[in-house]
Order: structure tokens, then C-alpha cells, then sequence
């Protein structure tokens, strides 16, 4: 029996193979594509463990039927930004300031935001209900190199409009 899983303020943190496993990162993929139907967009940061961690979730994705986009390293606003602009959901391997081998799997919601706790609870009630992951072969899934450009297009619009707004 697979121990009950609890999203905490921002995701599910922990140990990383220790807490934050494989298994548990393929069923949240599956978990997240029972919830959500659009594409999901997974971007990962560049912990030890995060890149087998997302390729985890990518199959769990896969398997449950949704369109996956691989980002590769990308940051948790970036993935919430490219959701927004291409109406989709992400989902962010990261445990952001905790030590380096602790990780986490944060979930955003419909066009990158915060998850409500609606859509939380679902995703939670998904997860659980499935049980340990088969022994999926995780195939090293091809990163979507188009998505650096528009995040760094949208980051260089926002140094533009705060630059015609300072004057000195």
C-alpha cells in the first residue's frame, strides 16, 4: 500500500528517492492528467535528482493520456509563464531554497496559476487512488527548445515597458 500524499503550501516536498520518489512523481503525472485537459508543461531545476524525477512525471502524463511538453531546465515562473501563453497547466520539479537533496513537485493550475484548492484536492484524490507505478522504462523525453525563446521574449517585454516608465 502506497502512504497517502498531501500537498503542503506550494506542492509535495521532501527527501529526495526517499519521499519525493520515482513512483510518486509518475502517479502525480497520472494524477494531473486525470484532473487537468490541456497541455501540461514540465520544467525541472538542475538538483541531481530533478531531471529522472520529470521524466517520472512526463510518463505519468504520457500514460494517463495527456499532452506533455518537456521545458528541460527551466525556472517555476518560466513554466507558469508558458502555461499562460499557451493555455495550458504545469508542473515544476524543484524544491526551490530547501537544502540540495531535498526535492518537490509543485502543480500550477490553468494558464499557470496557483492551484485552487478544488482542483488541488482532485489532483490529491487522483494521486492517491492509484496505485505504485508499473515499471514504466522512462524514455529521455526531447525538450521543447522553443519555449526558452518565448520566456526570454516575455522577459525582455517586461524590462522594455519598466524602462519607458523610469525616467531619470
Amino acid at each position: 500500500m502506497v502512504a497517502p500524499v498531501r500537498f503542503g503550501t506550494d506542492g509535495i516536498r521532501g527527501r529526495a528517492y526517499e519521499e519525493i520518489t520515482v513512483d510518486l512523481a509518475y502517479r502525480l503525472g497520472r494524477g494531473v492528467a486525470s484532473v487537468f485537459s490541456v497541455p501540461v508543461f514540465v520544467g525541472y531545476d538542475t538538483r541531481e535528482s530533478s531531471p529522472q524525477l520529470a521524466a517520472a512525471v512526463l510518463a505519468g502524463l504520457r500514460d494517463g493520456g495527456a499532452v506533455s511538453v518537456n521545458l528541460g531546465y527551466f525556472t517555476t515562473p518560466g513554466v507558469a509563464v508558458i502555461a499562460q501563453q499557451r493555455g495550458g497547466a504545469g508542473v515544476v520539479v524543484s524544491a526551490s531554497h530547501n537544502p540540495y537533496y531535498d526535492n518537490g513537485l509543485k502543480v500550477l493550475g490553468l494558464g499557470g496559476t496557483k492551484l485552487d484548492h478544488a482542483t488541488e484536492d482532485a489532483v490529491t484524490l487522483s494521486l492517491n487512488g492509484a496505485g505504485p507505478a508499473p515499471a514504466p522504462s522512462f524514455d529521455e523525453p526531447a525538450v521543447d527548445e522553443s519555449a526558452e525563446h518565448d520566456y526570454a521574449d516575455h522577459l525582455r517585454s517586461l524590462v522594455r515597458a519598466t524602462s519607458r516608465r523610469c525616467t531619470l
